[in-house]
């Protein structure tokens, strides 16, 4: 059984999640909160399995949650809740221990599966967040994936698989974080390495860092 808990503003959008979350039977929805203050003493009063976080909310937003979550060495998993693709909230979670991100607006289907693969370890991120994200590298840079002639030819997806290759994710997490199975993985990993002309892996991730789309951390 999974334990759930939502800290949102919105009222309507917690029982609606809630709604969501307990037609699932290995789901259960164990606190509610409507600002960052009521979450922390949530938290420290329930044993939580994932904790939905707004980032948004008076009192405390979720990101100063977070890093409290974090600083108290909370077990569970948190992922972010945002109605909004702005890359620096992005990276400000990740950089304070978020194990995912997701829209206000995703599917159904995105929401639970994303809950389930937190709860074992994974990290997700919302496709809508990835994609914008990957558009925002190269847009600093000043650079497209035709600018970089190897990649010119990849597909938008394939373009997603090597952002993902080059940031060091194993075949399991970006299965994880695209929704996609082991066999179509294989298919866009053996597109990019035929279109690109790389070798292996190690190859593919250089030419990630040429285009821009990872950079070295």
């Amino acid at each position: 059984m999974i334990r759930i808990a939502i800290a949102d503003d919105q009222g309507l959008l917690r029982e609606s999640l809630a709604v969501l979350l307990e037609q699932q039977e290995d789901f259960r929805v164990v606190g509610s909160a409507g600002d960052g203050v009521e979450a922390c003493r949530m938290v420290h009063e329930t044993d939580i399995d994932v904790l939905l976080l707004d980032i948004r909310m008076p009192l405390l937003d979720g990101l100063d949650v977070l890093k409290e979550l974090k600083r108290n060495a909370f077990p569970g998993r948190v992922v972010m809740l945002t109605m909004y693709q702005d890359d620096l909230y992005l990276r400000k979670a990740l950089s304070l221990g978020a194990d995912g991100y997701l829209l206000k607006d995703s599917e159904s289907e995105t929401i639970i599966s994303t809950i389930r693969q937190v709860s074992v370890g994974n990290r997700v991120l919302d496709r809508q967040v990835l994609d914008h994200v990957v558009q925002g590298y190269l847009h600093e840079r000043g650079r497209s994936p035709g600018a970089v002639p190897e990649l010119q030819n990849l597909t938008a997806r394939e373009l997603e698989v090597l952002t993902l290759i080059g940031s060091g994710l194993t075949n399991p997490e970006i299965r994880g974080q695209l929704y996609i199975s082991e066999g179509t993985l294989k298919s866009h990993i053996n597109a990019i390495l035929r279109k690109t002309g790389a070798r292996d892996r190690s190859a593919a991730i250089v030419l990630a860092f040429r285009a821009g789309l990872v950079t070295p951390s």
